[in-house]
């Protein structure tokens, strides 16, 4: 079977398009109601869906900010106690080197004394 222009077509489906089950059906008012009423529920629990899941959403960002806050407490702890202990351990670097530098010194003191020492008895025996 074809189908030979836009009429031909209209003609075969036209008996379907125009059955009882597409027709519109008047409503009664108290059916109408009821609808807008089931609809205005629907909303409402939309809306309260909605509030609950931005509910949780604002506790789930407020324990996200407290865990942050503490985070940002706990690494400026850590980070002031590492601050601390280096410089700690360069006070004591600077102390173990004045310590050696004084050593030294002694020792070249010391050095210099007998040096001196010596050059007095060997003058004083000749």
């Amino acid at each position: 079977m074809s189908l030979n222009n836009v009429t031909d077509a209209n003609a075969l489906f036209l008996p379907a398009w125009n059955r009882v089950e597409r027709t519109v059906k008047k409503t009664e008012e108290s059916e109408q109601k009821k609808a807008m009423e089931m609809f205005g529920k629907a909303l409402q629990n939309c809306e309260k869906a909605s509030e609950r899941i931005m509910d949780e959403h604002h506790k789930t960002v407020e324990e996200s900010a407290k865990k942050n806050a503490e985070y940002h407490k706990k690494k400026a702890v850590y980070d002031r106690m590492k601050a601390t202990a280096e410089e700690q351990r360069m006070i004591n670097e600077q102390i173990v080197l004045n310590r050696l530098n004084q050593r030294n010194l002694l020792e070249e003191l010391r050095s210099d004394e007998i040096n001196r020492r010596e050059l007095l008895e060997s003058a004083a025996r000749y």
